[in-house]
């Protein structure tokens, strides 16, 4: 049987291009995986068969198959089997496509609002070149103008520190003068206020050679060797500023200043003892500046009073 097998046979796979489908119309994977059988009869050619014979005058064979009624109710069945087969694929095939028309129409729409969506943001999208094409020449004029002026700043900040600067320096000047105008009034006014100089002085003097911790600032209960005293340690260094005018023309000076150590560690009540005319005023400035540990008795801060010496030499400033 093989060559009419291989004659009549035919293997068409249909598991996706005509699938099955479950009652809810969604497509079934198991059951498409399938295999059917349909059987075709040679009704149809046995049909034309006869009618050739009756074009050919073979009546008598026509008219045996025609009268013979079982032939005729065999062929008669065949045929409406194959036409319920047919129908109810009809049925099938047409519910079908109204499922697949109307899932195309809705496709279809869908297309047609992503076209029109697409053509808005395209139009969207060429305005929005269009504006950062203007914008870009605004842009980049306020990048060059925005370094332009964080230059200008820069250049005003150095202007602003070197300003201070010469501030500084020129206070320290008139203070410079103002002590040299005063030295000089001293030194050309009256009898009496030149004596009372001299003795200002010889009194400074005296208190130069003072010692540095003097007994007066002791207790008249103090017992040595009850009391652990700790004198004041500095923090770190004086340096007065050498005012500009004394230095351009080589002037020295010397300063003794007499103040208070308090228990903070800053100094207080500065009082001059001797100043070179022009000096004082920095080295006042350089103290209050200066920090201390403060003095302690017993591990207790307390107040102490103490001298410092300023000598203001151009040679010194490197």
């Amino acid at each position: 049987l093989q060559p009419w097998v291989r004659d009549n046979v035919r293997a068409v796979g249909y598991s996706s291009s005509k699938p099955s489908l479950n009652r809810s119309g969604s497509y079934d994977l198991e059951r498409s995986k399938r295999v059917e059988f349909r059987i075709v009869l040679d009704a149809q050619e046995k049909l034309f068969e006869l009618i050739q014979k009756r074009n050919e005058g073979s009546l008598n064979e026509i008219n045996y198959l025609i009268n013979n009624d079982v032939l005729r109710s065999e062929i008669l069945d065949k045929y409406r089997e194959e036409l319920v087969f047919l129908e109810s694929e009809i049925i099938n095939k047409s519910a079908k496509l109204r499922k697949v028309t109307s899932q195309l129409k809705l496709i279809e729409d869908k297309i047609y609002e992503l076209e029109i969506e697409k053509y808005d943001l395209e139009l969207e999208i060429e305005q929005m070149n269009a504006e950062i094409k203007e914008i870009k020449p605004t842009l980049e004029r306020l990048k060059d103008s925005r370094q332009q002026l964080v230059i200008s700043i820069n250049m005003l900040k150095s202007d602003q520190s070197k300003l201070e600067d010469k501030i500084i320096n020129l206070k320290l000047d008139i203070e410079y003068y103002e002590d040299v105008l005063a030295g000089i009034k001293d030194e050309y006014g009256d009898d009496n206020r030149s004596y009372d100089n001299y003795l200002k002085n010889e009194f400074n003097q005296e208190e130069m050679n003072r010692p540095s911790n003097p007994s007066w600032l002791k207790d008249d209960n103090f017992n040595e060797s009850e009391t652990i005293m700790e004198a004041p340690i500095l923090l770190g260094k004086i340096t007065p500023v050498y005012p500009t005018a004394a230095q351009n023309k080589g002037i020295k000076g010397f300063v003794r200043l007499s103040f208070i150590i308090d228990v903070n560690g800053k100094a207080k009540d500065i009082e001059i003892i001797r100043a070179t005319s022009g000096f004082s005023r920095a080295a006042i400035l350089a103290i209050e500046r200066a920090e201390w540990i403060p003095a302690k008795r017993n591990g207790i801060p307390f107040e102490y009073r103490t001298s410092q010496n300023f000598n203001f030499d151009p040679k010194d400033i490197k």
